[in-house]
């Protein structure tokens, strides 16, 4: 079952009913096994981007719908669950490796077909995943406020179909943009000759900096020492989805 509400944090979650499983098992031995299990419907995942790709080319340029995953507890690889959708044509996997985005098809004869999305986790693990719209970046290492701006704007025209609220009026100024500085490198943000630091990030693993660009003055660049691992909008709420599995 696939369903979406609005906590009272403004937190979009879609869920689905956990499954009941009796297990038989030696009284002297505990067992834990990994089966397939269906979590959701492969209609449940494509609409969202259906709806992305439906607004009007002007309000989406430059952006992409992304979902982020990972399996809980412990935040661990999304890969390890094997999420796939298990199609007429064969298993697709949505996630591979270390990268944490999914890579979720979108095509009509998926959705005519509407195949289970399943899982192999042992019971108690589940896969979640966050909404992020990632925009594509003109300049590989900066941007200017200016541009930043832009994007928080087109991110307005869209949002409320994406999660079913007008979080720009419920939070005007509550956009943020997710800045993901790599291994190694500074964020600074430039202006009037001035410079600012912002991020030193000497980790073995990028850092994401939240960057909330009205506090800057016109003008302002921000800018890194190395190219950005990804720009992205923080949508107000961190709309989320959880992938439990069916009755």
């Amino acid at each position: 079952m696939f369903s979406r509400g609005l906590a009272f944090s403004f937190l979009a979650v879609v869920a689905f009913t956990p499954l009941k499983t009796a297990f038989a098992a030696d009284e002297n031995i505990s067992v834990t096994a990994e089966r397939s299990q269906k979590v959701a419907d492969y209609r449940d995942v494509a609409h969202i981007f259906r709806r992305f790709d439906r607004f009007p080319a002007a309000a989406r340029q430059g952006l992409s719908l992304h979902l982020i995953g990972w399996v809980d507890p412990g935040h661990e690889l999304p890969s390890e669950s094997h999420l796939m959708i298990r199609a007429k044509s064969g298993e697709i996997p949505l996630f591979a490796g270390t990268d944490h985005d999914m890579h979720f098809p979108v095509n009509d004869v998926l959705w005519a077909e509407n195949p289970p999305i399943i899982q192999r986790l042992p019971v108690g693990r589940i896969v979640k995943a966050t909404m992020s719209i990632e925009v594509s970046l003109p300049q590989a290492s900066s941007f200017s406020k200016s541009e930043a701006q832009h994007w928080l704007k087109q991110i307005d025209a869209c949002i409320e179909d994406i999660v079913g609220v007008i979080f720009s009026f419920l939070m005007p100024d509550a956009h943020r943009l997710r800045v993901e500085v790599a291994p190694g490198a500074t964020l600074e943000a430039v202006s009037g000759g001035n410079v600012c630091l912002l991020l030193d990030n000497r980790d073995v693993e990028s850092r994401i900096f939240l960057l909330r660009v009205q506090d800057y003055p016109e003008g302002t660049v921000f800018r890194s020492s190395k190219p950005f691992v990804r720009v992205s909008v923080k949508i107000p709420g961190d709309p989320s989805f959880a992938f439990t599995p069916d009755k």
